[in-house]
């Protein structure tokens, strides 16, 4: 019978049973993460002892290019450069302008796109309120768009229309034509104050999408404008109340369909009509409670 020099047949087994006979306990419960936390300590130390090593030898301004350098050429041989842009989000803003923002970035390695700077460009364009801008690799960027939502035109003291959007910020676009079915605001503070004028009157949308016009008096209440037609003094104060107290008389007696010059809320407890004449053309003053 041959024999293996140095090993026995019952080897594993007695090591196995010598184990189980010393019964050594287990280590404390603290000492793993103890032990980790060292290692992470140790290698963070060493790589900044290097780091500074290689700064005091004039070592990384040498070094660094070539490497990033190496890296970028490896990465771009594995086909991570961007060759695809993806944008959703996007309803006025033109594909071109966007294309025009970005132009340089294809080709590029994506990991080394400057995130920031493309999302800066697309900020920058006159539709877009906010960008974000992610990498899916290999090759594709990612664009989310929030788009401005045109709410109003404003009318500046010198009589300049701008478009403005929900926020009362203005939408630099060169033709507010095409947006004059938008209600016409005006009125020193009613750029910024238009919003929650807005807010407060959406409990009754069937009115609301009857407003043409708003102008902000004295910078403290508004007169709302209905039809083109239809003068709507508000008060300063319970404006969302008055505009209910409204809403329920027009559906009750379809007072707006009458010829009405103006209607006042002013008064919490009525509401003041002047009603058009229209032989004369004149105006007639009533009350309803």
């Amino acid at each position: 019978m041959r024999s293996v020099k140095g090993r026995s047949s019952t080897g594993p087994r007695l090591r196995g049973a010598r184990a189980r006979g010393r019964r050594t306990p287990p280590p404390p419960r603290w000492r793993r993460p103890v032990l980790v936390a060292g290692s992470l300590l140790l290698a963070c130390s060493t790589a900044t002892l290097a780091g500074w090593w290689a700064v005091s030898n004039n070592l990384a301004g040498q070094a660094g290019s070539v490497v990033l350098a190496k890296a970028a050429d490896w990465t771009r041989s594995m086909g991570l450069e961007v060759k695809e842009v993806m944008a959703i989000g996007r309803a006025r803003t033109k594909s071109g302008d966007i294309r025009d923002k970005i132009a340089n970035i294809y080709g590029q390695n994506i990991l080394l796109v400057d995130i920031s700077e493309v999302r800066t460009q697309l900020e920058s364009l006159p539709w877009v309120r906010s960008a974000s801008v992610r990498r899916m690799l290999p090759d594709t960027l990612y664009l989310e768009l929030d788009e401005r939502r045109p709410t109003a035109i404003w009318e500046d003291e010198n009589g300049v229309a701008r478009l403005i959007d929900e926020h009362g910020e203005i939408i630099p676009v060169s033709d507010v034509g095409i947006f004059a079915h938008l209600p016409v605001v005006s009125g020193k503070g009613a750029r910024t104050e238009v919003t929650a004028l807005f807010r407060s009157l959406l409990d009754e949308p069937a009115l609301v999408s009857r407003i043409s016009g708003a102008q902000l008096v004295d910078e403290r209440r508004w007169n709302v404008f209905l039809d083109g037609r239809i003068a709507v003094k508000l008060p300063a104060h319970e404006v969302g109340k008055a505009w209910g107290v409204l809403a329920r008389a027009e559906r009750e007696t379809s007072l707006l369909e009458r010829a009405i010059e103006a209607v006042d809320l002013r008064n919490p407890d009525w509401l003041v009509v002047r009603l058009v004449d229209e032989a004369t053309g004149s105006a007639a003053v009533g009350r309803q409670a």
